[in-house]
């Protein structure tokens, strides 16, 4: 009898001990990662500077599955044409096209032109101030939207995109899936456990660089500053959470980039607003050389990726003069470039052969 109440009270000891190590731990994390954003973070991002809603929205749908230094480019190129809301919402998509394309996933652009337009309408130019009207806007899901508020205002809204998910998912130690929805609302009931209360904006950017820059797929755990708490490094689970579903293969399909060149030009055409490169333009695509009953050049077949599957596209140079159909002009290769191209057209444009081909062609125009 002795021996059971000592081993319950033992037992009990044992869990309030448990409880107050985790409290701590909690309240630690957000004091280390504000501490180590300040020293270690970076401050000097361009959306980091004269902080408004637009800027940290317009940065926070532009760097959704693209890397901070590919977005650095465009976010200064998109502000200095498109400064406020209503620049944005009174641009024509054709135009916002050609400062989005190479970024990708082109929906992005199209729900941020809707959304503006929204805004302008309903809310005054100014970005909403409270989750659900930002969740309201199309293209804004819940962590962007509390993204906007934490950075702009700093607020205590807690965020969870790829990055905070890998931190928070390894620190405590979540090996379930995390597309499962009982592990997101898991990690949701966690990260705002964690929040930050005082410090927001900077507990926010704190926690996405650390998933950035340390706690990658491949974690420097010496450098981090949580890592004495964090359960899949002490248990050697770094490597296997978060644990995701396995990848599927993506299919290829081949595809023939025509590229007509006549004095100089080129042929290219705007694609429909449905399927790959919505409204951009690109030279004539075409799944076989059926069509082309001139003398031709193939180039070298290049592989470019897209979300659900692989392009392997094969450049064909087809020189002299030739009517062009609705939705096609001719441009020069400089104009070309100008216009919204996706970064696998843009790749073929400034690609030596074509510009030798075009080159010779032109020569062999004007003797």
């Amino acid at each position: 009898m002795t021996h059971t109440i000592s081993k319950t009270h033992h037992n009990r000891m044992r869990k309030t001990q448990t409880s107050q190590r985790h409290e701590v731990t909690q309240e630690r994390i957000a004091h280390r990662i504000v501490s180590w954003q300040k020293k270690c973070g970076r401050h000097d991002l361009p959306w980091q500077k004269n902080i408004t809603a637009y800027r940290v929205w317009v940065s926070e749908i532009m760097l959704q599955q693209t890397q901070v230094s590919t977005v650095i480019p465009y976010f200064e190129r998109f502000m200095k044409r498109f400064p406020q809301v209503n620049d944005l919402a009174d641009c024509s998509e054709d135009e916002l096209m050609t400062y989005w394309a190479g970024l990708g996933y082109y929906r992005r652009a199209k729900n941020m032109h809707k959304a503006s337009q929204i805004i302008m309408a309903e809310h005054d130019g100014s970005l909403p101030k409270t989750s659900e009207e930002l969740i309201s806007l199309p293209g804004i899901g819940k962590s962007t939207a509390h993204a906007i508020l934490s950075i702009t205002y700093n607020l205590p809204h807690a965020i969870l995109d790829g990055n905070v998910k890998r931190v928070l998912a390894r620190y405590h130690g979540i090996r379930e899936l995390v597309s499962e929805s009982s592990t997101m609302n898991r990690l949701w009931s966690i990260a705002e456990s964690e929040m930050e209360q005082v410090e927001c904006r900077t507990y926010t950017q704190g926690i996405m660089d650390l998933g950035a820059s340390l706690c990658l797929r491949n974690p420097i755990c010496d450098e981090c500053p949580i890592q004495d708490g964090c359960k899949a490094h002490h248990l050697g689970l770094t490597q296997s959470i978060p644990q995701k579903k396995k990848k599927t293969i993506k299919p290829t399909k081949s595809f023939y980039c025509l590229c007509y060149i006549h004095e100089g030009r080129i042929i290219m055409e705007q694609r429909s607003s449905d399927g790959i490169w919505p409204t951009l333009w690109c030279p004539p695509m075409a799944n076989d050389l059926g069509s082309v009953k001139d003398a031709h050049r193939e180039l070298k077949p290049f592989k470019h990726t897209l979300t659900h599957f692989h392009m392997m596209i094969t450049p064909v140079i087809i020189r002299g003069n030739r009517p062009i159909k609705k939705d096609m002009r001719w441009f020069d290769l400089q104009s070309a470039l100008s216009a919204g191209v996706p970064a696998a057209i843009r790749k073929i444009l400034t690609s030596d052969k074509l510009i030798e081909n075009t080159t010779i062609e032109m020569a062999e125009t004007e003797s």
